[in-house]
C-alpha cells in the first residue's frame, strides 16, 4: 500500500508557530501589538521597522507613523507626538527632528501638529521672536501692537502722549479721560489735574490753568466750571 503524505500548512499572514509536529490551526499564534508577519509560515514574527508600528495583534503589515507623530524604535504599537511647538507633514518619520519648529511670529500648545498652518499666529498685543516656541511674548505695559504674527519687539509701540496702556499686551491705548492729562510717551497711566487746573477734553497732552480771578481746589477737575472766583 502507499504512505500518504499530508503536506504541512502555513500559518496565514499575522500569526506565527514557534513549535514544529503541529497538528492544526490552532497552534498558529496572533503576532502581539508592535510586530507582524506579511507572509505565511512563519515561527517568529518581526518587530515593525522604525516609523511604522502596529496597535493590534495579528498584524500582517505595520502602518507607517501619521502626520504630527514620528517612531524611533523597532517593534512600538504606537508613534510619538511631535511635541508642543513643532509640526511634521510627513508620514513615515523615524526621528524627531522630523518635527519642524513653528516659524517665528506663531506658537502652539498642542502635540502632534500635522501642518505649518496648524501653529496659531500671535495674537495682537504680542509677539515672537523665536521659532518653536510654545508662547508669545507680551508687549509691555505702557505700548501696543495691533498685528498678529508679529516677530520684532519693535512691533510694540510706545503711546503717545494724551494716551496709555496699564496692562500688557494690550492691542492699543486708551485716551486719557476728561481730568487727567498724559504728558510722556509710553504712559502706563494718566495724572489727574493738579488743583487749580481742568482738562475737559479726553486724551489730552496738559491740563488748562483757571482763568485769572478764579480756583479750584480739587485734584482731576473736568471743567472750566469747575473754576471758581475768589472769595
Amino acid at each position: 500500500t502507499e504512505t500518504v503524505v499530508k503536506k504541512c500548512q502555513d500559518c496565514q499572514p499575522g500569526k506565527f508557530d514557534p513549535f514544529s509536529g503541529s497538528t492544526n490551526s490552532s497552534a498558529c499564534i496572533n503576532c502581539q501589538i508592535g510586530t507582524y508577519t506579511e507572509k505565511p509560515g512563519y515561527s517568529i514574527c518581526l518587530g515593525c521597522p522604525v516609523g511604522t508600528y502596529a496597535a493590534s495583534a495579528g498584524m500582517s503589515q505595520c502602518q507607517p507613523c501619521e502626520r504630527g507623530k514620528y517612531s524611533t524604535v523597532v517593534g512600538t504599537d504606537s508613534c510619538q507626538l511631535c511635541t508642543y511647538g513643532k509640526y511634521n507633514n510627513n508620514t513615515n518619520s523615524k526621528k524627531s527632528t522630523d518635527c519642524l519648529n513653528c516659524p517665528k511670529g506663531t506658537f502652539s500648545l498642542k502635540q502632534g501638529l500635522q501642518f505649518v498652518t496648524n501653529c496659531t499666529s500671535c495674537h495682537v498685543g504680542t509677539y515672537g521672536l523665536t521659532e518653536g516656541a510654545v508662547q508669545c511674548t507680551n508687549c509691555l505695559p505702557g505700548k501696543f501692537n495691533n498685528l498678529t504674527r508679529s516677530i520684532h519687539i519693535d512691533d510694540c509701540i510706545e503711546c503717545e502722549p494724551g494716551s496709555y496702556a496699564s496692562s500688557s499686551s494690550s492691542p492699543n491705548c486708551s485716551k486719557c479721560p476728561k481730568g487727567s492729562y498724559g504728558y510722556y510717551k509710553g504712559a502706563v497711566q494718566c495724572s489727574p489735574c493738579a488743583a487749580g487746573f481742568y482738562s475737559q477734553v479726553i486724551g489730552a497732552h496738559y491740563c488748562k490753568k483757571c482763568p485769572a480771578g478764579k480756583i479750584q481746589l480739587a485734584i482731576g477737575a473736568s471743567n472750566a466750571f469747575d473754576c471758581k472766583r475768589c472769595p
